[in-house]
């Protein structure tokens, strides 16, 4: 066998011992028993010494070189092709703060007041007459009580409106709300308050008014009042008591006049 053909098969050998993507001690055993392998043969075949031949050592040499630099290609590609492992790192992040869920208490609804769910009285759940009529010295006064004659509970709150009859004519009143000052305390006028009347009592508007004739013109007499409640279109009748009508001289705000309180649970001029 001629020195090509050993060459030849050498590399046919080498070709399929080295592996170039698994280098380390198996490929070079792989090669090296390759190697010595063909070179007992060429011992064999030649009879002439024992040394290898040029072109065997030839081929040799290349192999070696082709081991190591296969390795390392090997071991380059292998790197290449894999995930280096990461060292772990000294630094820490701090953990995110975990939002924490804000709970809201559940706001109560308030309690509807009793007297908040009733009506308002009508003019037709009530009657009216004076509870107690006084005055001196020209100027007198009274409670005008009003009382529930209805089945339910309602309510008043505010002030009422008052007209005179007298001869079957109906004469708008000039009103005041305590312009006077007789329903103050200490100087402070009274406030409208929601009343609650329950069936069979009173609630209590305050009046006051003049009877000294300021003029040459007589002051008006009413034989009946009109008394419209708060937040009510209609009027109630109140009859005047006693054989006199009711003499309602002017003021400086109206020529006819007459000052009243808002509705009470309380007789004013009971108390006073």
């Amino acid at each position: 066998m001629s020195s090509h053909d050993i060459e030849r098969t050498l590399r046919d050998r080498l070709r399929g011992a080295i592996d170039p993507m698994v280098p380390g001690p198996k490929a070079a055993d792989r090669v090296m028993d390759t190697v010595s392998g063909a070179a007992s043969e060429d011992r064999m075949r030649n009879t002439g010494g024992s040394r290898i031949s040029r072109g065997l050592g030839t081929v040799l040499v290349a192999s070696l070189v082709v081991l190591l630099v296969g390795g390392a290609l090997g071991l380059s590609l292998a790197l290449r092709g894999r995930t280096l492992p990461t060292a772990p790192s000294t630094h820490t992040n701090p953990p995110l703060p975990v939002p924490t869920p804000s709970v809201v208490p559940p706001t109560p609804s308030p309690t509807p007041s009793p007297a908040a769910e009733l009506a308002s009285c009508r003019s037709s759940d009530l009657t009216a007459h004076f509870a107690d009529q006084s005055g001196a010295a020209g100027t007198l006064s009274g409670d005008i009580a009003l009382k529930n004659i209805s089945h339910t509970a309602c309510t008043l709150e505010g002030y009422t409106n008052l007209q005179g009859v007298a001869h079957g004519r109906v004469t708008q009143l000039g009103v005041t709300h305590d312009f006077s000052g007789i329903f103050s305390n200490n100087g402070i006028p009274p406030k409208p308050r929601l009343v609650t009347l329950e069936p069979g009592k009173d609630a209590y508007v305050a009046v006051a008014y003049s009877d000294v004739q300021s003029t040459a013109t007589a002051c008006p007499s009413f034989a009946a009042l009109l008394i419209t409640p708060p937040n009510q279109a209609t009027a109630l009748t109140m009859l005047v008591p006693g054989p006199n009508p009711l003499a309602l001289c002017g003021s400086a705000v109206a020529a006819i006049w007459i000052d009243e309180a808002p509705v009470s649970s309380t007789a004013f001029f009971a108390l006073h």
